[in-house]
């Protein structure tokens, strides 16, 4: 594909103020570019940013911003061709013009430090996009790490300027949580139990709205079922998350993934990942609580595919499945039309595998009791749903309902923790 200059003249001006996820200037509308548009759309429009102080820039990147009114605003409009919305470059450019000559920069920075000790830290990269960033692979080279860490080696805290005035002390930043390697894949997870917040356990106040007085035999039951799940998916924590392996995204009592993958990375780049459970289940949520899209979806140019569906169950789901849902499916770009398009390529889905992702899903998670309260509605659907799956097949025991061959509470939990069969 030749090089486009005028694209490239808007990958050069988005890197220079901070949206460094663009990648290399190569003139090439490709699924990094269409992202990091998207990135600027929605930080152009919030009413606060950050902007580069006057005087020598200090050596770490956070120490050099301030928090300022937005003079340059842009307003999101995301058109119908979904994933290759991309605005005008005329119109993209004169606004990157404007905040570069403002010296406005990315209100959201996350930076990452590399912890030596306990209570000991040294500052590592500021205003990091990717895991796979060129600083930090060198930084593995150098430490001469290849697979799988223990532990936070690399630990991430992010500052939100278009929010208030953020801290920017260390340790006053708030957790993103730590990097993670998976074969040949790098994410962020936050499953080091200092990164969970204690008041985010799986009690029943959380999950349910009700005490454990209030569930009644029932519920009780049914809340230990769900309890065991989470301590082994979840330290059972609500903001312990995995955004590291060929699932892209995944949390809740099932760890429900936002795709799946085989193996190693696809190498062509418009290979399909397979559906998961987290689109569906986040389907549900907004459903129910449509300020769940509009606050930490939609504006990134991101929506589910309607309301969570009963009788509209997936294609690997027969015989006596007719009454379930369907617990598999994708999230889609969000143009405000009809006619929304999944996003369901592996190029694309990288997007989600950014810090900035990853930090917007740990925010969710801590903020938005609607999406932990849905959480206790999916696992008992889920569950009822397997259980009066009938066994099949030509045997004497072919009507009898796997309810009736599962009964223990942990026989229960395992069944309702099983993931989904892909489509």
């Amino acid at each position: 594909m030749p090089a486009d200059p005028a694209v490239k003249a808007i990958q050069e001006k988005l890197a220079e103020i901070g949206f460094t996820f663009v990648g290399k200037p190569d003139g090439v509308l490709g699924a990094r570019t269409r992202m990091a548009v998207r990135e600027f759309q929605h930080y152009a429009s919030k009413e606060y940013v950050a902007k580069l102080k006057n005087g020598a820039p200090p050596s770490r990147y956070i120490d050099g911003l301030e928090r300022v009114k937005n003079n340059h605003r842009f307003p999101v409009n995301y058109k119908p061709n979904g994933r290759h919305d991309l605005p005008a470059p005329d119109q993209t450019l004169t606004l990157l013009d404007a905040w570069w000559q403002a010296k406005y920069r990315c209100p959201v920075v996350v930076e990452a430090r590399r912890r030596v000790a306990a209570g000991e830290v040294i500052p590592a990269f500021g205003n990091l996009w990717l895991y796979d960033d060129p600083v930090v692979t060198d930084f593995l080279i150098r430490n001469k790490v290849r697979s799988k860490i223990s532990g936070a080696l690399l630990e991430f805290r992010a500052a939100d300027f278009s929010v208030a005035a953020p801290q920017t002390e260390w340790l006053s930043m708030p957790i993103v949580g730590s990097m993670y390697i998976y074969g040949r894949y790098r994410g962020g997870v936050t499953f080091n139990t200092a990164h969970l917040e204690d008041d985010l356990e799986y009690l029943p106040e959380n999950l349910t709205g009700q005490n454990w007085g209030q569930l009644g035999n029932e519920g009780k039951v049914l809340f230990r079922i769900v309890r065991t799940m989470a301590e082994q998916e979840c330290r059972g924590f609500f903001d312990c998350l995995n955004g590291y392996d060929n699932a892209v995204m995944s949390l809740g009592p099932c760890h429900w993934t936002l795709a799946l993958g085989c193996g190693t990375p696809p190498r062509k780049k418009n290979t399909k990942m397979l559906s998961g459970e987290l689109a569906p289940f986040l389907a549900y949520v907004i459903g129910r609580h449509p300020d769940v899209l509009k606050d930490h979806f939609a504006p990134y140019g991101v929506s589910v595919k309607g309301d969570w569906p009963s009788g509209s169950s997936g294609a690997a789901f027969k015989g006596s499945w007719e009454a379930t849902r369907n617990f598999l499916g994708r999230l889609q770009w969000w143009t405000g039309g009809p006619r929304d398009e999944e996003i369901a390529q592996f190029q694309d889905l990288q997007w989600f595998r950014t810090t900035h992702w990853f930090h917007r899903f740990v925010v969710m998670s801590r903020t938005s009791p609607e999406l932990r309260l849905r959480q206790w509605d999916m696992v008992r659907m889920r569950l009822r749903d397997i259980l009066i799956c009938k066994l099949g097949g030509n045997g004497p025991y072919r009507d009898n309902r796997i309810g009736d061959l599962y009964t223990s509470d942990l026989s229960l939990a395992l069944l309702a923790a099983l993931p989904c069969a892909p489509l």
